[in-house]
């Protein structure tokens, strides 16, 4: 068995078993959030929203398609994941529509949620 902690939450998983580190939080119920999969984005695999922090080995990589190693700790939400993913989400809302708030799609947007809970809009 391999064994990976993200966020505090153990997840013992088949050495097996190829996850991601975003699939890995979902089992354990860390939401990290990102982009990739939003239908109504032009962004596809590499939004770079859902950048996480490999304790011990100070850099960021992305959770989408980065593989979960035994013995891997992950922090998702630390102080630098934070201010890079405001960046980017600011990066993409600049070249987004200007009516995001009054889009068809308003208050039921991946991007407007996350921009949201990030305090940008």
């Amino acid at each position: 068995m391999k064994e990976i902690i993200i966020d505090g939450k153990r997840l013992e998983f088949d050495e097996k078993e190829d996850l991601t580190i975003l699939a890995a939080a979902e089992m354990v119920g860390v939401k990290i959030p990102t982009l990739c999969h939003c239908k109504t984005l032009q962004v596809k695999g590499n939004c770079r929203v859902c950048m996480v922090e490999l304790c011990g080995q100070g850099k960021l990589v992305p959770a989408c398609s980065t593989a979960a190693e035994d013995g891997m700790r992950v922090e998702a939400f630390s102080l630098p994941v934070l201010r890079h993913r405001r960046t980017m989400i600011e990066l993409i809302l600049a070249n987004h529509n200007r009516n995001c708030p009054s889009c068809s799609s308003n208050k039921d947007c991946q991007l407007q949620q996350i921009a949201d809970e990030l305090n940008i809009i």
